[in-house]
């Protein structure tokens, strides 16, 4: 299985295949034209490790998560351990930390690698659903080059976290430089966005950590910025906060969990877990009111179920038409135009 997804930089496809170390892993890079393989890494399921419970045995990185890179580095979620990394433009293995904290969540900026971690907690009844965070929860930044967790001490101390929760994070795998409470953040300059625990914050990075604002939000599944606002993904809404001041430009309903975001050519796209994908547009008013200014709304789109097109042997018209409609179409050909037709 693929469970990386797809990454496309600079004219470069990466993906992985593989999960389970020992039914073999491997790291591709694909010209994005013709799908050409420029590497192949398959001998990260070989490594010789030692694991927290069951002494030393071969293993190696299991992708799991969106990749990332800045052309320099590839880097590689693992799941519940600390992203590895991969030489982009030669597949040559970099660092793993293997037994420090990770998640499927991770995300670039200033020089670290930011990683969503869970922390030592006690042990806690069974639970159904999603399980919520904790103060002994946070997000991890790893030096990028090393894999090191930051020496800086400006991330060691968060929201004045009690001296429990300290010693319950030094307890676990070591010291992680967390920021505490937290499962996302976005490192922009010298500003710092957060969310977790029922809210979302900003702050600003000097010798220490500083909130500028903090407001009230949902559980938070996805956070990007794109201009002055974030946008941020939540159970049953998208919606865009003013880095200002935290206010709420505007929200828009999806269905379902809005876990993906990606900003394109003044579009908004918004994936979930249902399988739905949203796109929504700015839109002026053709005509305001005198003395009124024009005001930007989310324009949504969405596809709203399925057509059939027939009586036509070739796919040029059914094309112009599903390119132009709110619905998935279907075209039934005779089997000699299918190669021809088959976008």
């Amino acid at each position: 299985p693929c469970r990386s997804g797809v990454l496309v930089h600079e004219g470069t496809v990466y993906c992985t295949a593989g999960m389970w170390p020992a039914e073999g892993i491997y790291y591709y890079a694909l010209d994005a034209i013709t799908g050409k393989q420029k590497w192949c890494n398959d001998t990260l399921n070989a490594m010789y490790l030692s694991y927290p419970h069951d002494g030393v045995s071969f293993g190696g990185p299991t992708p799991q998560g969106y990749l990332l890179t800045d052309g320099v580095e590839l880097i590689v979620p693992t799941g519940q351990s600390a992203p590895a990394a991969l030489e982009a433009k030669t597949g040559k293995f970099l660092y793993w930390q293997q037994q420090k904290p990770g998640s499927t969540w991770a995300r670039l900026g200033n020089g670290f690698v930011m990683v969503s971690a869970r922390g030592w907690q006690p042990d806690q009844d069974v639970r159904l659903g999603e399980a919520p965070i904790f103060r002994g929860d946070g997000v991890a930044f790893y030096e990028r080059g090393t894999g090191e967790v930051t020496a800086d001490a400006k991330w060691r101390a968060y929201d004045n976290l009690p001296q429990s929760v300290r010693q319950g994070l030094d307890r676990w795998r070591g010291q992680i430089a967390p920021i505490g409470g937290r499962d996302r953040v976005l490192l922009d300059g010298d500003q710092l966005y957060a969310s977790g625990m029922g809210v979302i914050e900003a702050m600003a990075c000097g010798t220490k950590l500083e909130r500028r604002w903090s407001v009230a939000h949902p559980h938070v599944y996805c956070l990007i910025k794109a201009g002055n606002h974030l946008l941020v993904g939540t159970y049953g809404a998208v919606s865009a906060i003013n880095i200002q001041d935290g206010t709420t430009a505007w929200r828009a309903t999806v269905d379902g969990q809005a876990r993906g975001l990606a900003v394109a050519n003044g579009k908004l796209f918004v994936s979930t877990e249902k399988g739905t994908v949203y796109s929504f547009a700015a839109e002026q008013n053709a005509t305001p009111a005198a003395g009124e200014k024009s005001k930007t709304i989310a324009k949504q789109t969405t596809m709203q179920g399925f057509a059939l097109y027939v009586g036509n042997q070739s796919a040029d018209e059914a094309l112009k038409y599903a390119q132009s409609s709110p619905y998935n179409v279907i075209c039934l050909l005779d089997q000699a135009s299918v190669p021809a037709a088959r976008q």
